[in-house]
């Protein structure tokens, strides 16, 4: 009788363990629900930072095995982090984006913009993050050397880019062909449906780095700085957005992006 009785005093005291240790990780289980909860009302108060910006432009925006990266892609984010806000991709062509910012459907732009003259009609820019140029590609054997020798060609540009604004202007809408993308205008070089195209120096050195049929020309078309747009009057916004590139600049982040993407 004694020894029934020990086995059902360690029975209950067995049962009475595993009791307590289910109830403690319900509890652990529960806490970290609550926990997960209060995070996830946090994130979602948090002032969204809504960006108008084109996966069209290596090596600012574009895909890679299905993922968008580039400089503007990683340098919002860590805008966006250092704002404390949440960051909302909306992704258009590039002359889509300034009447995207113009009409509030985006807080900000960023497309490897180039803060022209024209453009500030309808913007307000932030500092700068780099000059950029519009450079002319070619055939290894063309016989265009440079801006001087483009009158009369045909010339390929993509389509609302600061080179389309430049070349129509300067060699007249009925010279040139637009492109969606840059990769369509060295194609129809190729094909021989254009003489040239003048792309972004960057996005036409990512496109041909590969590729010695074609030459990126020493001599820049156009020479300009690269800055995100805001619409016209958001001053706090601007400010804002400088006083976070100022940082990224600062501590090291902003390098370690150009880095990664130019060479």
């Amino acid at each position: 009788m004694k020894i029934k009785k020990k086995k059902i005093m360690y029975g209950a005291f067995f049962l009475a363990c595993v009791v307590a240790l289910a109830c403690a990780a319900g509890a652990c289980r529960s806490k970290k629900a609550e926990e997960k909860e209060v995070q996830e009302k946090k994130e979602s108060k948090k002032e969204k930072l809504v960006v108008a910006l084109s996966a069209e432009l290596p090596p600012y925006g574009y895909y890679e095995e299905e993922k968008l990266i580039g400089i503007d892609v990683e340098l919002v984010g860590a805008i966006a982090e250092k704002m404390n806000r949440e960051l909302v991709v909306k992704e258009m062509e590039i002359e889509s984006i300034l009447p995207a910012v113009q009409s509030d459907d985006a807080d900000m732009g960023a497309a490897g913009l180039l803060a022209i003259d024209t453009r500030r009609g309808q913007v307000e820019f932030t500092d700068s993050y780099g000059s950029g140029k519009q450079a002319i590609v070619v055939k290894a054997d063309s016989t265009v050397t440079g801006q001087e020798t483009l009158a009369g060609k045909r010339i390929g540009v993509q389509k609302g880019t600061t080179g389309d604004i430049y070349a129509t202007d300067e060699f007249g809408d009925e010279n040139i062909q637009r492109f969606a993308w840059g990769t369509n205008a060295l194609g129809a070089i190729f094909e021989g449906k254009i003489d040239a195209a003048i792309l972004d120096e960057q996005t036409a050195k990512f496109l041909t780095e590969d590729d010695n049929r074609l030459k990126v020309l020493e001599t820049a078309y156009v020479e300009e700085e690269y800055a995100f747009a805001v619409k016209k009057g958001n001053d706090e916004l601007c400010e804002k957005l400088n006083e976070a590139l100022a940082t990224l600049k600062k501590d090291g982040t902003f390098d370690e992006i150009m880095a990664k993407y130019l060479k």
